[in-house]
């Protein structure tokens, strides 16, 4: 029966789950495993003070259940409540060095900005499991917090060479690029996306806007009418290409890019904006045009 309340705490029946899982502690109190679902389905249920008092209530049951230590971890984090999870899920580690707590140790830590002990701390994590996704990334953040930021690099170009295949590494690692402001290496970065994916719009789109940044202008629009061909109906790459027109002062160019991102469902902010956008250009019975248009 608790693995049925699981299930339904899964699916948001949160109160049909905790109904359940009341009814399954009924009959055997004393069960640690039933307690400590009774804390991860109030923890789903956004119920945090119960939350809390079941994984306390599991531990007085089993104080070396790691798993109720992990629960309360996750439970103060969603309370940002980040010291109390740090102590939580070092009494995890304490009971078993599972990666999964290793790397919330890491994060914990360094959104303490607790820079040096988070970064020891990754290093001996990353000698057990130097592929470790989440290992690999936090000790990227981590290097950038404390003003790291070409070793950082460095690192994470050293894990691609193991693994260039890996897309979710150089996606985080764009992310990271991106905050840099180092649009060259991010733009070096998304076509390795492109040479995986040649089919995948948003990485055209993500070229547009560094190319737009490099103010290399013709080649954000290149970038930007490439991810429109491959997703007509995408109003993003519509957007960008119009960016990239009013940046070189072409403003019809502009309003019929920016026409058909409104045509395909650009949202009414990122409209204003640029009609805001054109009537500083300079354009202002475009501008108007703009705000007048009826949406689809």
């Amino acid at each position: 029966m608790g693995g049925k309340a699981s299930a339904l705490s899964f699916l948001d029946r949160h109160e049909d789950a905790l109904k359940l899982i009341h009814e399954t502690l009924e009959l055997d109190p004393s069960n640690v495993w039933n307690t400590n679902e009774k804390g991860w389905i109030n923890f789903r249920a956004q119920n945090h003070k119960d939350a809390i008092a079941a994984f306390k209530e599991t531990l007085m049951k089993d104080e070396l259940y790691r798993y109720a230590w992990y629960g309360l971890a996750r439970v103060y984090e969603d309370q940002e409540n980040y010291a109390k999870a740090l102590e939580a899920i070092v009494a995890a580690l304490q009971i078993k060095q599972d990666v999964l707590y290793q790397g919330y140790h890491v994060y914990y830590l360094r959104t303490l900005e607790r820079y040096g002990a988070a970064n020891t701390a990754a290093d001996m994590y990353l000698k057990d499991h130097p592929n470790n996704y989440n290992l690999i990334t936090q000790k990227m953040w981590v290097m950038q917090g404390i003003d790291r930021i070409d070793e950082a690099v460095e690192f994470i170009q050293e894990k691609l060479a193991n693994n260039p295949n890996d897309v979710s590494l150089i996606t985080k690692f764009i992310t990271f690029l991106e905050e840099e402001m180092r649009w060259d290496e991010a733009i070096v970065e998304t076509q390795k996306l492109i040479k995986l994916n040649e089919a995948d719009h948003q990485n055209y789109r993500d070229l547009a806007f560094y190319y737009q940044k490099l103010e290399q202008f013709d080649v954000c629009v290149q970038n930007a009418q490439i991810a429109t061909e491959l997703k007509i109906n995408w109003p993003w790459g519509y957007y960008y290409a119009a960016q990239c027109h009013l940046s070189i002062g072409d403003t019809a160019a502009a309003f019929a890019a920016i026409k058909a991102s409104v045509l395909n469902g650009l949202d009414a902010d990122s409209r204003t904006s640029f009609a805001a956008e054109l009537l500083g250009a300079g354009a202002p019975i475009l501008a108007t045009r703009l705000g007048l248009m009826r949406i689809r």
